[in-house]
This record gives C-alpha cells, structure tokens and sequence, in this order.
C-alpha cells in the first residue's frame, strides 16, 4: 500500500491515537494488575491467619483429647474401686447372713435351755427334797445363760460394728457416686 505526501499527517495522526490508546490500555492494566496484587496480597494474609487459627484449633483439640484420655484412665479407676468396694459389701452381707444364722442357732437353744428350766422348775414343785440339787443346777444354768448372753453381746457388738462399717462403706460409695456423675 502506497500512501500519498497528504495521508501522512493523518496517518501519522491515527497512529499517535493508536498509541495513546495502547498506552491507556496499558495503564488501566496496570492498574488492574496492582489491584489484583493487592487483593492477593490481602488473601494471602487472611490465609496466613486462617492458617494460625487452624493450627490452634488443631492444638486445643489434642490438649482436649489429652483430657479425655485422662478422664477415661479415672474413670477407668473408680470402675474398678467400686468393683472391689462391691465385692466387700456382698463379703459383708455373707457375713451378717452367717452371723444371723448363728444368731437363730444361739435364740433356738436358749428356747431349749428355757424348756429345760421349765422342766427344772416343775421337778422342782414334784419334788421338794432334791429343792438344793435343783438349785445347783439351776446356778449351773444361770452360769451357762450369761455365758450365752456375753456371748450374744458381743455379737451384738460386732454386727454394730458391721452396721458402721456399711454405713461408712455407702457414704464413701455415695461419694464416688456423685464424683462419677459429676465428671
């Protein structure tokens, strides 16, 4: 394409347009470009903060497994006190079942010596002239019954002792019991 002497200012005219407009273009890309460093820029330092915000979620959930851990180790702990505390008392109540066995034995044979002093006491009005052979025997009886009552007052002694013992036993379980709920 030839161009003639009067084109030329025009063209050349149409050219520095062409430019100007190719440098507006440029600059508003710049522009663009700068703003998009800016904005990566501010996403990069959302993301730094998410970052050390995830890291501390991250540290406080194990310190909180941690915790868990450890709570199941108690919990753990207390299930096998109170098995043990469990086993004493059904040892207890064998005990006290034992001991009111024995305490039913000890009431059917004073029932027997109290028959046997009945006896006594009708041989006594049959037969008035072994009256000193009966009371010999009835002072022997008199020895064996305090024996017997003795004997029942210590028991008596020892099942109060039980008794303390299973109420100090429930109100160390009622102990546990409300530590297990509260934790």
């Amino acid at each position: 394409m030839t161009y003639s002497p009067a084109d030329v200012p025009r063209r050349v005219r149409q050219l520095e347009n062409d430019v100007t407009s190719i440098y507006d273009m440029l600059n508003h890309i710049q522009k663009a470009q700068g703003g998009h460093s800016a904005q990566l820029t501010d996403l990069a330092t959302g993301q730094t903060r998410l970052g050390g915000t995830l890291l501390r979620q991250y540290n406080r959930l194990d310190e909180l497994a941690a915790g868990q851990e450890a709570h199941a180790t108690e919990l753990t702990s207390i299930q096998t006190t109170l098995a043990r505390q469990n086993n004493r008392l059904d040892e207890l109540a064998s005990t006290q079942e034992e001991q009111g066995a024995t305490l039913a034995e000890q009431t059917a044979l004073l029932t027997g010596h109290g028959a046997k002093l009945d006896d006594v006491a009708a041989t006594q009005v049959e037969q008035g002239a072994t009256l000193v052979e009966q009371t010999v025997l009835l002072t022997g009886h008199g020895a064996k019954l305090d024996d017997v009552a003795a004997t029942q007052k210590s028991q008596g002694h020892l099942l109060t002792g039980h008794g303390q013992l299973l109420a100090e036993h429930r109100c160390k379980l009622n102990e546990i019991l409300e530590l297990v709920r509260a934790s």
